[in-house]
């Protein structure tokens, strides 16, 4: 009996995860090209799909700028192959949640996950790079760097 229900329960949510809705992210503008950030088009689109009840925000093939997007409830990030989501180089593209800093937040959400076959990838030597650069011109203390 325990095991046609534990059958039954992973059957059930890999029915659920079939029928939930996909969203391929150029339709919220945002762009593969590795040279544009898509920080504000990519938290629309997280924004918009839990507006919506949930789904998959779908990155394919490309490389995808952003800064710190914040997860929401019931909303997925599935990475096709060949698709990079590339940390921006700018210090200042990174927001934070409390205490939380990073790419990808999502403090109190549930129903979240990243998968697929992509890859995220930090970009932390341009990010330094960037970050001894504001630094060096009196932009950015260096007791105030320690938060990045």
């Amino acid at each position: 009996m325990k095991r046609k229900l534990t059958i039954l329960i992973i059957w059930i949510l890999a029915y659920a995860n079939v029928n939930a809705k996909e969203y391929n992210a150029s339709l919220f503008g945002v762009l593969s090209d590795g040279v544009t950030n898509n920080t504000a088009s990519i938290q629309k689109a997280i924004d918009y799909i839990n507006e919506q009840g949930g789904g998959t925000l779908v990155f394919y093939v490309g490389r995808y700028i952003t800064g710190t997007v914040h997860l929401k409830s019931n909303v997925y990030i599935k990475l096709q192959e060949g698709a990079i989501l590339v940390g921006a180089a700018s210090p200042y593209e990174y927001k934070s949640q409390a205490t939380i800093q990073g790419l990808v937040i999502a403090e109190g959400q549930q129903n979240i996950g990243i998968s697929g076959k992509g890859v995220i990838e930090g970009n932390s030597t341009n990010f330094l790079k960037a970050l001894k650069k504001l630094m060096d011109a009196g932009y950015i203390k260096k007791n105030c760097a320690k938060a990045f």
